[in-house]
């Protein structure tokens, strides 16, 4: 058992070359595949393939992109979301006529940095067409690889003047007229004070305002809209990690300190920990805060030549030794960096010579040295340097970072010391703002791991149960529970979802559930990161309207307030503010300056219906019970300001205007997708 698990933990190269046989078995197989045994595309939008080749190739040139940095689900979705708004958006194009021809392409590149200001397509300075034609012409001739790669951006370019044209197209159809502008400014300025008595709805029991099966189905078909859900699966789990059994640890534990006498007496640290330690020798100092340990205090109390320990942390077992200090090791200054036109990584906005700097630095010296001078305060108004937000203050650092002048001044100053230097960055105003002691230390680390013992024996264990569960999957939580295993539920889990809450990324799990062939009830084990995962497939559910016992949860209080709220308006109706609070045994609250764009009121919350019926109040006049999002509302108008006129309502509907027409592309865009029919069969290839 112990030798086949090695194979399965240790041998990752035999497992990826298994893997991608595998893998190109099956992609051979769907090409070979009729549509009636299996899906041939990727997706299909609105009558549109998508093709698995064209999106495999795709997938491989996003991936070389993020050089590992994603894994597969997340570049999968990367490319999804830029095919279908491909597809959408050409489908757009043609309702509508838009094209581009050769000519306007090569017009659109003149706003494209990457070729308008490369140099090759330039004459005098300036992009030529003429010059771009014949460089493409050259490169159909003579550079295939090159011209290809021109086709390939010549669609992407295509699609971007497209998209431009639509864009415009839509900014023309957006229009805010002067009274749309009023009505905002009315919205946005004018106030309403007023008094006001909140009915909580937990007034009433919810056990007096029950919610039926009947009800929550009524309300769905009422708003069919809010309950539409996209497939989706639901999972339960057990998980056995690998983890360290109580004698693993003491094995560790006495190994440890086997080695604790030869740790502080050998005469070749260095070797003696490359042979014994998990961790090697570190000859660096660093500072109490980058000792990279929460146990640094400890470490230095104890002493130089003293070792520290045992003690664990992130799943190893530890002894420290504390072998060298280093007073003032550990420097913090702030710096005021006055550069010059042409000093190395100056700003190009930078144009004064280096006699300007120079003059410059010497006044921000004398203002440093002032009584009373706020260093940072110059820093932010003087430096040119990145740092001057932060004050100037350039954190921590040890001998040997800075350029030679800086870290000589700094580590060869005392606290406090203001100075002007040059270095190759310009001329410096430094002040040296703390110091502090430096730190060698030596770890003897052993990780704290399960044994080969152990490993088999959760092995045994998760196989065991897998084997029991399965014989009666509907005994799935009671088999758990004989064998004292944890269950937790995954629940709603979407087709291209990866991430698991409890078990991290775990595409093939997701994969798994999503299998035409995977039933409800089956069980499956999975190898995961430290152990294994048992899940049996509970639901599936489907794209369209929700379960009434799912949108239960959303439904039920919606139609208990509804009922609160009929019961609480009868029963306080025809009183006043006073009369209502002293029934309730609440106070009667205040809200000035009021407005509709921000209807809070305090204590209460967001309540737009109650604050807009109060501004359709005279002064002096009191509502009856309103129906609130928190309750039941008495409202009593104390007083109202109209906004004040504007001159000019213009600049207000163009602002207005604008903001519209930056919103239109995605809500027009949104809209398609909405409406699309898509068939996204992603899940089962990746």
């Amino acid at each position: 058992m112990a030798v086949l698990d090695k194979i399965r933990k240790r041998t990752t190269v035999l497992i990826v070359i298994i893997g991608l046989a595998l893998f190109s078995f099956v992609i051979s197989g769907i090409f070979t595949q009729s549509g009636a045994n299996g899906p041939g595309s990727v997706a299909e939008v609105n009558g549109t393939e998508i093709s698995l080749e064209q999106f495999r190739q795709k997938m491989e040139a996003a991936a070389q992109r993020a050089g590992g940095q994603a894994s597969s689900a997340q570049i999968a979705e990367q490319v999804w979301n830029a095919e279908l708004r491909k597809v959408l958006m050409e489908e757009a194009f043609e309702d509508l006529g838009i094209d581009i021809e050769g000519d306007q392409i090569i017009d659109f590149l003149a706003t494209v940095p990457g070729y308008a200001e490369a140099p090759e397509f330039q004459a005098d300075g300036v992009f030529d067409p003429s010059v771009f034609v014949a460089a493409v012409a050259q490169w159909k001739a003579n550079d295939p690889a090159r011209y290809q790669m021109w086709l390939q951006d010549e669609l992407a370019i295509s699609l971007s003047a497209k998209e431009q044209s639509y864009n415009s197209l839509l900014a023309g159809s957006i229009y805010t007229t002067v009274s749309d502008a009023k009505a905002a400014h009315k919205k946005a300025n004018a106030q309403v004070d007023l008094s006001f008595v909140q009915l909580p709805y937990t007034l009433i029991a919810d056990a007096d305002s029950e919610v039926s099966v009947d009800e929550i189905k009524a309300y769905m078909n009422k708003y069919p809209t809010r309950f539409e859900q996209e497939e989706a699966r639901t999972l339960r789990a057990v998980y056995i990690q690998e983890l360290p059994s109580a004698d693993d640890e003491a094995v560790v534990e006495q190994e440890t300190a086997a080695l604790v006498d030869g740790f502080n007496t050998t005469q070749d640290l260095g070797a003696f920990l490359q042979a014994n330690s998990v961790q090697s020798l570190d000859t660096a100092y660093y500072s109490e805060q980058n000792l990279n340990t929460s146990f640094s205090k400890q470490i230095i109390a104890s002493g130089v030549g003293q070792t520290y320990g045992p003690y664990r942390e992130n799943g190893q077992l530890k002894y420290s030794k504390l072998l060298g200090v280093k007073p003032n090791g550990w420097a913090r200054a702030s710096h005021v960096l006055i550069g010059w036109s042409g000093a190395e990584r100056i700003r190009p906005d930078v144009t004064r010579n280096q006699e300007e700097a120079r003059v410059r630095a010497l006044e921000v010296l004398a203002k440093a040295k002032a009584p009373g001078a706020d260093f940072a305060a110059l820093a932010r108004e003087f430096s040119d340097g990145p740092t001057a937000q932060n004050g100037g203050d350039l954190g921590f650092f040890g001998p040997g970072e800075m350029t030679p002048k800086f870290n000589d001044f700094v580590f060869g100053k005392p606290v406090g010391a203001i100075e002007m230097i040059e270095t190759e960055f310009g001329y410096h105003v430094v002040k040296v703002e703390e110091k502090q002691s430096s730190y060698q230390v030596a770890y003897l680390t052993k990780d704290i791991a399960p044994s080969e013992q152990t490993i088999n024996e959760l092995f045994t264990k998760a196989a065991a149960f897998e084997m029991e569960a399965t014989k009666d999957p509907l005994k799935f939580e009671e088999v758990a529970k004989a064998q004292n295993l944890s269950v937790f539920p995954i629940n709603k889990v979407g087709a291209m979802e990866e991430n698991l809450p409890g078990i991290g990324l775990q595409r093939g799990i997701v994969q798994w559930s999503f299998l035409p062939e995977t039933e409800v009830g089956d069980i499956k084990k999975f190898n995961v990161a430290n152990g294994y995962v048992i899940v049996q497939l509970v639901t599936k559910l489907r794209k369209g309207l929700m379960d009434p016992a799912d949108a239960a949860l959303t439904v039920t209080p919606i139609l208990r307030n509804e009922k609160k709220a009929a019961a609480l308006k009868a029963e306080y109706q025809g009183l006043n503010l006073e009369a209502a609070a002293a029934k309730a045994g609440v106070a009667v609250q205040q809200a000035t300056a009021m407005t509709a764009q921000s209807p809070v009121l305090p204590g209460a919350g967001r309540e737009p219906f109650v604050v807009g019926y109060a501004f359709s109040l005279e002064a002096g006049a009191s509502s009856g019970p309103l129906k609130g999002n928190s309750g039941v509302f008495l409202v009593q108008v104390n007083q109202k300001r109209s906004a004040e006129d504007l001159a000019d309502y213009k600049v207000l509907a163009r602002s207005q205007n604008a903001g519209q027409i930056n919103l239109a592309p995605y809500r027009a865009y949104s809209a398609r997708m909405k409406a699309a029919k898509i068939e996204d069969n992603r899940y089962l290839f990746y």
